[in-house]
């Protein structure tokens, strides 16, 4: 449960996200008709190529796309978004919250005047594939047990909520956590029969009805959350307007007592194998094979409890039962993935890497649907940037950190040639933005603060107004090496990666290029205690070739919210910021407080707003273009149905319509 698992966690989706970007799971509509040399191999089922294997089948523990992209096939959260719809989803007035967030489980919801507690109360008739119940007993079961399990995923719930009787910042870590784990691990697993879980006795039932913790059962079908014991409560108890975007993430689904207390139970801090690799949920869809060397296959869930109840409500798209099986293969040859879906053997394709010269490729191909997606798609995916490190110590024997300068950071901003990055390093197929908050989110850039411009006079101008001006040779005589720059091997980044070195040349300013792995990016945020230096951030050691005083990093989520990007990049504590811009402001911090935590929609606006604005000319990263996210996809499949979901928002459900046979 350590805060800093949140940037492992969403590194790893981004990777898996960015892999998948011409899209890996699509929903289909109804085909006008087929294109008779383009038909499909089989009709029986919708048949998937793609690179990635899924991390995990349990929901309390899957943090990577591929395995988002099953579970929710199978298993189900309280609401869920509403086709393409986002945006800030607290409404206290709505019984039903705003048309992007739907019924899923819950029926309706509500919320206090506060904004701090939600109740939401389910369908009746609930029940899991196997004809086990669903209910608010389970449902407390599923929330608590993810944070028994203290896996990946966790981070999600512990943002807003935390074990009974305690609070993160407080309790994370000790022997109090600890012992309240071990106490609820006792209590779920006695939670193993029928009886257990649709009448209680009356010693668990007035702890699932105890006031003091973050679900509360109200009653047999109602469940309350209660916010304010989770890492983002800073100031205590607060509203959080992205409350039901996290709701629609997997580590929220409701999960089988039974079955798990059938098959090894809860462990604390442990993963159960056997969930791991076998699914037993109440969605659309039943797993009917898995292999993690081949892939897997989802049915029709014959006995899917919401039938009846999405007939009466087909705005539901979500809540729909599926029309056609699913054959997901692994397959990671691109090549042979162009020709299957050339051939008709898949209908939709994912890969490993899609780039300018090969979107050409696959727009060359008749049988191929290549659509790009919104600016949205791909900026939850992967947001780049350079960041320059403004209050970096220095280790003995290296030469000093020259990012603290302010105009040195204006000069670099200037000295990238932004269009030619979309030009050469995309081939066109990406969006520039100004950060922190990427372009699409709510809330992005509401000053509209022009981009970043490339302008070599005005960077020259900066340059020589710094330090180290280029009539004396600028930073070459500091750095005759070149200054360490650390980026993501692979594909277009070997690219942008050069441009850069290119472009800062211009103005005198060095680069010696390091290629690093997202992994040995993640390493380089965390701090480590050496010596007599003390505790320093790893990346002012020489690990991974460094020190890095500048570099490229990046932003993915798991839901479409301005806070989440804020806090990673704009607070003084922040996953991305901590050891890489290293910028902290007390006012904006205060800022992002105010900004997270507020209902109001307009007063929210006006803080992101200073927050950027005070960024922007701060000059604290250089905010690179947004690759472009693509569906790939076979002619004989229309409608592609987008979804705005967690863990990379280029990752679409498959909504289980019919195609044409």
């Amino acid at each position: 449960m350590n805060p800093r698992s949140l940037r492992v966690g969403a590194i790893v989706v981004a990777l898996l996200t960015i892999i998948s970007a011409s899209g890996v799971y699509y929903g289909l509509s109804k085909a006008a008709s087929q294109a008779s040399s383009c038909a499909l191999g089989t009709t029986s089922s919708i048949v998937i190529d793609q690179p990635e294997v899924p991390d995990s089948l349990d929901p309390a523990v899957t943090y990577t796309t591929p395995g988002w992209g099953v579970v929710q096939q199978v298993y189900q959260t309280l609401v869920f978004y509403n086709g393409t719809e986002y945006g800030p989803s607290s409404v206290a007035s709505s019984t039903l919250g705003p048309n992007y967030q739907v019924p899923l489980l819950a029926e309706n919801w509500t919320t206090s005047a506060d904004g701090t507690h939600w109740n939401f109360t389910l369908w009746p008739n609930e029940h899991f594939s196997n004809g086990d119940p669903i209910n608010a007993y389970v449902m407390w079961y599923s929330l608590y047990r993810g944070m028994v399990m203290n896996q990946a995923l966790v981070y999600l719930q512990e943002e807003n909520f935390f074990l009974p009787g305690l609070t993160y910042d407080a309790d994370e870590g000790t022997a109090a956590m600890t012992a309240s784990q071990n106490w609820l691990d006792g209590l779920l697993n006695s939670m193993n029969s029928l009886s257990m879980v649709t009448n209680p006795p009356s010693d668990l039932l007035s702890i699932m009805e105890a006031h003091n913790q973050s679900f509360q059962v109200i009653n047999a079908s109602t469940i309350e959350f209660n916010i304010g014991a989770g890492s983002v409560d800073y100031n205590g108890p607060a509203p959080y307007p992205f409350l039901l975007d996290q709701v629609a993430t997997p580590g929220f689904a409701a999960v089988d007592p039974i079955w798990i207390a059938q098959h090894g139970g809860i462990q604390v801090n442990e993963v159960n194998t056997y969930v791991s690799n076998n699914m037993m949920g109440s969605g659309p869809y039943e797993l009917t094979f898995w292999s993690p060397s081949t892939g897997y296959s989802l049915a029709p869930n014959p006995d899917y409890w919401a039938t009846s109840i999405a007939a009466a409500h087909p705005q539901y798209n979500n809540l729909q039962p599926a029309k056609s099986s699913i054959d997901v293969s692994f397959q990671e040859n691109p090549t042979i993935v162009v020709e299957n879906m050339e051939t008709g053997a898949a209908a939709l394709g994912s890969f490993a890497y899609i780039g300018p010269s090969q979107i050409n490729q696959l727009e060359g191909q008749k049988c191929l649907v290549v659509k790009p997606l919104p600016p949205v798609f791909g900026a939850l995916s992967f947001s780049p940037w350079i960041y320059m490190d403004q209050n970096a110590s220095v280790l003995p024997g290296e030469p000093m950190n020259p990012f603290t300068n302010l105009s040195l950071r204006a000069a670099i901003v200037h000295a990238i040639n932004y269009a030619q990055i979309v030009s050469y390093g995309f081939g066109g197929h990406a969006t520039n933005w100004v950060g922190p908050i990427p372009t699409g989110y709510p809330d992005y850039n509401p000053g509209n603060l022009a981009n970043y411009s490339y302008d070599l006079g005005l960077a020259e101008q900066e340059m020589n107004a710094s330090p180290w001006p280029m009539s004396s040779g600028g930073l070459n005589h500091l750095f005759p090496n070149g200054i360490n720059f650390e980026y993501i091997q692979g594909g277009d980044w070997n690219v942008v990666a050069e441009l850069v070195k290119t472009d800062l040349a211009a103005i005198d300013v060095p680069l010696n290029l390091v290629p690093i792995s997202i992994d040995q990016l993640a390493d380089e945020q965390y701090t480590e205690t050496d010596g007599s230096l003390g505790t320093v951030c790893v990346s002012q050691t020489s690990a991974n070739g460094g020190p890095f005083y500048i570099g490229l990093d990046y932003y993915t989520g798991d839901y479409v919210g301005p806070d989440d990007p804020t806090e990673l990049n704009a607070w003084s504590a922040g996953g991305y910021n901590i050891c890489m811009s290293e910028f902290s402001n007390q006012t904006v911090d205060q800022w992002f407080y105010d900004a997270a935590e507020n209902l109001n929609v307009t007063a929210a606006a006006g803080y992101y707003g200073d927050i950027t604005n005070y960024l922007y000319y701060n000059y604290t990263d250089a905010w690179l273009p947004i690759p472009t996210s693509f569906q790939v996809y076979s002619v004989d499949l229309a409608g592609i149905v987008q979804n705005p979901m967690g863990s990379g928002i280029g990752f679409q459900l498959i909504y289980n319509e019919d195609y044409i046979t």
